[in-house]
């Protein structure tokens, strides 16, 4: 297992060098991923690169990683603005994501209404858990 992640980490890297996919953010967010198993710092950096791309998924799994501290400083703030990219473009996890921050008041200040805004958006698109949040800020 541990060759085979490491064969295709090699030759997705020599895909984005060669030029292939250099410009590519899913191309770079596939070898975040890869990285993510064995080098959370390379992981992270790819992710960045994808997410300043505009790929939402990155943009998601880079909030993650500031949010927890993995491969980079844990910083809310950071995690709040990757997280807040993501949701704008639709995604229901992000958006989730961004519900619970500021129902916490990590990385942003405290706003019910705000957190209840984000949990609708993304229960909208059928996120569970953010219906049961956001039901638990109705009753």
């Amino acid at each position: 297992m541990k060759l085979a992640v490491a064969s295709a980490v090699l030759l997705l890297a020599a895909c984005i060098y060669a030029g292939w996919l250099f410009l590519s953010a899913d191309g770079q967010l596939y070898l975040g991923d890869l990285y993510f198993l064995r080098d959370d710092e390379k992981a992270a950096r790819w992710y960045r690169k994808s997410a300043e791309q505009g790929n939402a998924e990155a943009q998601l799994d880079l909030g993650v990683a500031y949010y927890y501290g993995i491969g980079v400083s844990r910083d809310y703030a950071e995690a709040a603005r990757w997280f807040s990219r993501s949701a704008g473009q639709g995604n229901s996890h992000a958006q989730g994501w961004l519900g619970n921050l500021y129902k916490e008041g990590q990385g942003v200040t405290r706003d019910y209404h705000e957190a209840v805004k984000w949990y609708r958006k993304s229960a909208e698109q059928g996120n569970a858990v953010s219906q049961l949040e956001r039901d638990h800020f109705l009753n």
